[in-house]
This record gives C-alpha cells, sequence and structure tokens, in this order.
C-alpha cells in the first residue's frame, strides 16, 4: 500500500468521525430528549387520569428511545407496567415492573406497582403480600391508585 493510499484511508475515517461526533447518520433519527421527557411527563398524566392507552404509548415511546436519565428509565417500566396491566396485558405489565426491577433506586415502588398489578388480576392474598414487602423496603410507599 502506498502513502497515497494510506493517507485516503485515514482521511477517509477521520471525516466519518467527524461526521458521527457532529450527529449524522443513525443517531440523528433519535428523538430530541424533550419530547421524550415530554413524552414521560405525558404518560404519567395520562395514567393519573384513567387513559391507560394513552399512557402505555407515551411511556413506551420515553422507554423505547434510550434517552430518559436511569431513574426516569425506570419509574417509565414501573408505570408502563401498571398501564399494560389495567389494559389487561399482563404478561407484558410483569416483564415492565421485571425490567424495572434491575435498575431502580426505589424498589419499594416498583413492589407497589407489582402489588397493584397483582390485585388487577384478583390475587388480593399475593398483592397484600407484595406490599407488605414495599412497606418493610420503605414505610412511606403509597399504593397505586385503581
Amino acid at each position: 500500500m502506498t502513502h497515497r493510499h494510506l493517507f485516503y484511508i485515514t482521511w477517509t475515517l477521520c471525516g466519518i468521525g467527524l461526521c458521527q461526533l457532529a450527529g449524522c447518520g443513525a443517531g440523528a433519527t433519535d428523538p430530541p430528549r424533550q419530547s421524550v421527557q415530554d413524552a414521560f411527563r405525558n404518560g404519567q398524566a395520562a395514567l393519573e387520569q384513567g387513559n391507560h392507552n394513552s399512557a402505555e404509548s407515551q411511556l413506551r415511546f420515553a422507554i423505547e428511545s434510550g434517552a430518559l436519565q436511569p431513574d426516569d428509565y425506570c419509574q417509565a417500566l414501573m408505570l408502563h407496567g401498571v398501564a399494560l396491566a389495567r389494559l389487561q396485558r399482563f404478561d407484558e405489565a410483569y416483564a415492565s415492573l421485571d425490567r424495572a426491577t434491575q435498575g431502580a433506586a426505589d424498589l419499594a415502588s416498583v413492589q407497589a406497582a407489582r402489588a397493584a398489578v397483582l390485585q388487577l388480576q384478583g390475587k388480593t392474598a399475593e398483592a397484600d403480600r407484595a406490599f407488605a414487602e414495599a412497606k418493610k423496603l420503605n414505610p412511606q410507599v403509597k399504593p397505586f391508585k385503581k
């Protein structure tokens, strides 16, 4: 290989690296962080208002974006699990809660969410045990609204 070839290869690789740093390529299509945060907040609000379909889709968007901060990501997973359960999609709800458990700083809230899912399934005794466990982790934890 000649020096000229090495020069062109090096120049091309530097150009690719600069383009990636500047935001060119696949990363340029990532959703803006503000729209992700809006989706997260809108999902929370929709869940509180009982609009479970909207909550599920907004929270899913925020989760799948990969742009949430770790604490928000875990909270979004937890809330997404509750929204899924309210839509009678229990297997998906448990999967979302399991993912939330892996990185959650607030395990008591995740356990309270699990209790809410169990309650929605009519598993009252299991729900009571799950919520008691949440209370052991944090006596201040609140149950999810039905």
